[in-house]
């Protein structure tokens, strides 16, 4: 979340003790006028400089929509025995396949992401992400990927029991906290599937331009 931040968008915070250790603290406040999130507080433990409480805020939002901390926190390496797992007697394991969309949207064969999005460039895809586009910088994200009509009617039906979920003109969309994905009307055979860290307004944009590239 801070590796792209330049330093006009960072502030100190105040140390504080987490996990019962001293920790440094620093404030991310994104520049971008598209960006969901309004602030990014992290703690970094004294000593080893790890992280330890991280919070992340959405824009105009005073509680933090998604956190994440340690209640108790050691920076000495775990032994291999404290990882490892056996089964207890009698048990019986089994593996079952899991439905991977993202690995489904890969597969779509659908049209390929543009080469920029809402002015952000793509990122360079891997040879099996091909048909899946990233674009964005810092803590401001955005994925988009083409779904089949089969199952982007079935991903829109449980998304309309999603608390929240509103119908735009340029589709349906769900927001958790500053994350908000938007899945487009079906044309051509296929429907477009945005999400990231960006406003509702970037998230329709990306939808309209996204539509040029279907038509």
């Amino acid at each position: 979340m801070l590796s792209e931040a330049t330093p006009d968008q960072v502030s100190a915070l105040p140390p504080r003790r987490v996990a019962g250790r001293g920790a440094e603290g620093l404030q991310l406040q994104p520049s971008d006028p598209l960006s969901s999130v309004g602030r990014v507080d992290v703690w970094a433990d004294s000593a080893s400089g790890i992280p330890v409480l991280v919070e992340v805020f959405g824009r105009g939002g005073d509680v933090a929509a998604m956190s994440s901390t340690f209640l108790d926190f050691s920076d000495a390496a775990p032994a291999r025995t404290e990882l490892a797992f056996t089964a207890p007697p009698g048990a019986r394991v089994r593996s079952v396949p899991r439905d991977d969309l993202i690995r489904t949207i890969a597969r779509s064969g659908g049209p390929r992401p543009p080469d920029t999005l809402l002015g952000y460039t793509r990122s360079r895809p891997g040879a099996a992400m091909a048909t899946i586009g990233e674009y964005g910088r810092g803590v401001t994200q955005l994925a988009v990927g083409t779904l089949p009509d089969r199952l982007a009617g079935s991903l829109r039906d449980q998304l309309r029991l999603a608390s929240g979920a509103r119908e735009l003109p340029e589709g349906l969309t769900v927001a958790v906290g500053p994350v908000g994905l938007l899945l487009t009307t079906s044309r051509g055979g296929v429907a477009w599937l945005v999400a990231g860290t960006v406003t509702p307004e970037g998230l329709a944009r990306a939808a309209t331009e996204l539509g040029a590239v279907a038509s």
